[in-house]
């Protein structure tokens, strides 16, 4: 629950031992007469406060313009799972789903966002466009999968899209996030549960 990645030397939940917790509560018993129960708890919700804060600085900023290098995973079986038939399947394995043609464009500033997408379906001749407030209600937009209508929050480092399919009602989930070699990541889950990525460089 708590990454190491983020959590920081001074307070994290699973640096504070019980022998810790137990000096803590012992010490503030003696000058303040408070049970040890209490105590404790004041210890933990302070831990879990300044988690809180290291986790909010760790929130990734996706400012720039990234191209499609590589994918990753079951793309046919994904796309199979969200309804698209052969045809369909097909031509994106012939496009390489979208490799060397898709790039995304983002402006961020904190947790507002606006995305420009060029899709893989070179029938898509405009941009998808999507702009979010983080955790603020619905927002609808194109993807190669069709149209979808998604409500966002943050998920430790990732952006986590909650959608579905406006055409069937099929529910997907959209990850964004940066891998430790800096790429920006498009992770989906299909509503069977297939796992498919997109990884996008940087362009400079």
């Amino acid at each position: 629950l708590f990454s190491p990645k983020w959590c920081s030397s001074r307070v994290c939940p699973s640096t504070l031992s019980s022998a810790v917790v137990s000096r803590i509560f012992s010490s503030h018993r003696r000058s303040h007469g408070q049970p040890p129960q209490r105590v404790e708890s004041m210890a933990m919700q302070l831990a879990a406060e300044r988690a809180e804060e290291e986790f909010r600085l760790e929130r990734p900023n996706f400012s720039g313009t990234w191209d499609l290098v590589r994918t990753e995973g079951d793309l046919d079986r994904l796309l199979s799972d969200m309804g698209q038939g052969w045809l369909i399947r097909n031509g994106a394995k012939a496009l390489k789903y979208g490799i060397g043609r898709v790039v995304v464009d983002c402006q961020q500033d904190g947790d507002d966002l606006k995305f420009s997408k060029v899709l893989c379906d070179p029938r898509n001749l405009s941009k998808s466009q999507v702009h979010i407030t983080v955790g603020q209600g619905t927002v609808s937009f194109l993807d190669d999968i069709g149209r979808l209508s998604s409500t966002s929050h943050w998920d430790g480092s990732s952006l986590c899209f909650d959608a579905k399919l406006e055409s069937s009602g099929l529910s997907v989930t959209l990850l964004m996030y940066c891998s430790s070699e800096g790429n920006f990541v498009e992770e989906m889950i299909s509503c069977k549960g297939t796992v498919a990525k997109y990884v996008f460089d940087r362009r400079v």
